[in-house]
C-alpha cells in the first residue's frame, strides 16, 4: 500500500509539474533538444528544469523528460513511502513504536502532499484573487519554497519515526 501511494503521489507530482500531459495526439513524435546538457540546466521555475526530451505518444499522451525532476520525483516518492511506511508499522504494531508521537509523521505529509502542485497553486491563486497582487506576489514567494519544506519535514518524520522504533534483535 504504501508503495502504491508513493508512486501515485510521484506520478501527480510529474503530472502537476507539466512533465506528463494527456492532450489530443495524432502520431507518435519524439524531440529531442539540440544541446541537453544546457537545457537540462535551465529552471523554468524555482525547483523546476527544462526538459531535454518528449515523446507524444497516440492518443492522448505526452511526456517530457527532465533529468533533475525525475531525480527530485524519486526522492519524493521515497520520502512520501518512508513516512507512510513508519506510520503503518506504527499503527499495526503499537508495542514496537510509541503512539504518542505518531501525529507528527502525519503533520509531516500534509504540506509534502501539495508539493506537487507547488508549480501550479501560484498561477490558480492569482486567477482566484487577481485584485489582491501583493496578496498573489507572496504566495508565489511562499510556494516557490514549499518543495525544500516538504522534504525537509519529510526527512524529519523519518527521523521522528526510526527515532521512535523499540527494534529488538
Amino acid at each position: 500500500m504504501a508503495k502504491t501511494i508513493a508512486i501515485l503521489y510521484g506520478l501527480l507530482y510529474y503530472f502537476t509539474a507539466g512533465y506528463i500531459a494527456f492532450e489530443s495526439v495524432t502520431k507518435y513524435k519524439q524531440v529531442f533538444v539540440s544541446n541537453p546538457l544546457t537545457s537540462a540546466l535551465k529552471m523554468r521555475a524555482p525547483f523546476l528544469w527544462e526538459s531535454i526530451a518528449e515523446f507524444r505518444i497516440p492518443p492522448y499522451f505526452i511526456l517530457r523528460l527532465s533529468p533533475f525532476n525525475i531525480v527530485l520525483m524519486l526522492l519524493l516518492i521515497y520520502l512520501v513511502y518512508l513516512n507512510i511506511a513508519l506510520f503503518v508499522i506504527s499503527v499495526r504494531y503499537p508495542r514496537v513504536c510509541q503512539l504518542t508521537r505518531n501525529k507528527g509523521r502525519l503533520v509531516a505529509l500534509i504540506p509534502a502532499l501539495f508539493t506537487g502542485f507547488s508549480c501550479c497553486a501560484p498561477t490558480l491563486i492569482i486567477m482566484l484573487v487577481g485584485v489582491l497582487g501583493a496578496f498573489s506576489s507572496t504566495m508565489i514567494l511562499i510556494f516557490s519554497w514549499a518543495i525544500p519544506i516538504s522534504i525537509l519535514l519529510l526527512m524529519y518524520g523519518i527521523f521522528q519515526g526510526f527515532k521512535q522504533l523499540h527494534l529488538h534483535y
